[in-house]
């Protein structure tokens, strides 16, 4: 649009037939403008020459990996972290390791509460040095002082709820709450609680498995490699939907042959009154073929316009991916939708989050939806559909200006997602511990309405 500032690459100049290495020279660790890109942060994680480990409780162990200098003009902020807030806190002023030494520091953190507990270790310069204001930030850490997060997944009863088959839907009614699934797709088509549509009416809730590839994924060429599960949602087949209702609660199952990747799927929801459901996923595959790794396991929820604002528990506050999130620390974030986006150069998968323990999706006047799991998942959400971001399985001469945001909030919640690779700086396709092979894979999590 007018006015928008594009930032052009490879191609945007010379004749078609020229040579060029597209985007390549464009995609480091800053922006043209200055800005770090999402990587940065973790580069200075690894760069970082202050460690931190725990020894014993309210001890830990600091190595100064510096060659020449000590510790000396450095201080150290500490948080106890309890079910990602800040429980308490305090300051050392002195550390005094010298170079290339270890020093063993005393925190004295109290550990009485329950819940999930981590030790925040921030180092910042006490006077400012060449380059570097007083106050930077030069190394952090977060050790798990142990604990369980202890997420409410079950589905209670709340009142009296009913469904009937009628135009081609399952209809499940209560007091305030309507849900739709289509018969033929056997996916969720309408979800209307308390007056407000919390599902965009053009959208399915359904599987997904693919995401928009990234540079690494265009120099490992997994947009071809892997395309057999990009469509593989929408040429599922049906076998048999049907739902039964036992003591208040409506169970639907659905199944579905996956002839693409030689697998089946069962889905199974367990909804109450209140339009909490329990949403289960499960992928039987069929081991004697050989299929390619998986972009993502997970599934996709389209809200309508309106909701802007997310509350999460999880790692952040940047994104973050498997294979790069360890400068990502586990914490209460709260965001927008619209920040999630990071308008790389040239559109691509953006914005997931790691380590989710929940997350919530809110409009201005506080409605929206809550989403947890029994164990960690990973979540994303945006006003740009994969299909935005998505050049096809060949690069296209795109930029970050040419999308257009969406009043609607796509939000991804997958088990997990493939590491972004490239550990050989581009090309390579992420470690095997980071992806996902082609095996069965079960996946349980619950969305509540919230108000």
């Amino acid at each position: 649009a007018k006015g928008d500032t594009v930032y052009t690459y490879g191609g945007d100049y010379e004749p078609k037939e020229a040579i060029t290495d597209w985007n390549y020279a464009s995609k480091g660790i800053f922006y043209a403008n200055r800005t770090p890109y999402p990587h940065a942060w973790e580069m200075k994680k690894v760069y970082q020459d202050i460690h931190s480990s725990l020894m014993k409780e309210k001890k830990i162990q600091v190595y100064n990996e510096r060659f020449f200098t000590g510790l000396d003009n450095v201080e150290l902020q500490w948080e106890l972290i309890v079910d990602g807030k800040k429980a308490q806190s305090g300051l050392i002023s002195h550390l005094n390791v010298l170079p290339q030494q270890y020093g063993v520091l005393s925190i004295p953190y109290q550990t009485d509460a329950r819940g999930e507990k981590f030790l925040n270790l921030t180092y910042r310069l006490k006077k400012a040095e060449p380059l570097l204001p007083m106050g930077h930030i030069i190394a952090t850490e977060q050790l798990s002082l142990g604990g369980v997060f202890q997420p409410k997944t079950t589905i209670v009863a709340q009142g009296k709820i009913k469904t009937e088959r009628k135009d081609g839907n399952l209809i499940i009614s209560a007091k305030q709450l309507q849900m739709e699934f289509d018969l033929k797709s056997g996916w969720l088509t309408r979800y209307h609680y308390k007056g407000r549509d919390l599902m965009d009416e053009h959208a399915l809730f359904k599987t997904n498995y693919w995401r928009a590839p990234n540079d690494n994924d265009f120099g490992a060429n997994t947009p071809e490699k892997l395309k057999s599960w990009k469509q593989v949602t929408d040429s599922i087949e049906l076998l048999e939907i049907r739902s039964e209702l036992i003591d208040s609660l409506v169970y639907v199952y659905a199944a579905y042959k996956m002839p693409q990747v030689y697998g089946q799927l069962a889905m199974k929801y367990c909804i109450n009154q209140r339009g909490e459901m329990r949403v289960s996923q499960s992928f039987t595959a069929d081991t004697t073929k050989k299929v390619a790794v998986l972009p993502r396991f997970g599934m996709q929820w389209i809200m309508p316009a309106g909701f802007e604002a997310i509350n999460y528990y999880g790692r952040g506050p940047q994104e973050n991916y498997i294979d790069r999130n360890f400068a990502s620390h586990v914490g209460i974030y709260k965001q927008t939708v619209a920040q999630q986006y990071f308008p790389y150069v040239m559109p691509q998968e953006t914005g997931n989050k790691t380590d989710v323990r929940w997350m919530e999706i809110r409009n201005k006047q506080g409605e929206g939806l809550f989403f947890t799991a029994d164990s960690t998942f990973s979540m994303s959400a945006l006003h740009y559909f994969d299909k935005d971001l998505d050049d096809g399985p060949k690069r296209q001469q795109r930029h970050a200006a040419d999308l257009v945001k969406r009043k609607q909030t796509q939000v991804n919640i997958d088990l997990r997602q493939m590491g972004v690779g490239g550990i050989n700086s581009w090309g390579a396709w992420p470690l095997h511990e980071y992806t996902l092979p082609y095996k069965d894979y079960s996946f349980s999590f619950v969305l509540k309405p919230v108000e």
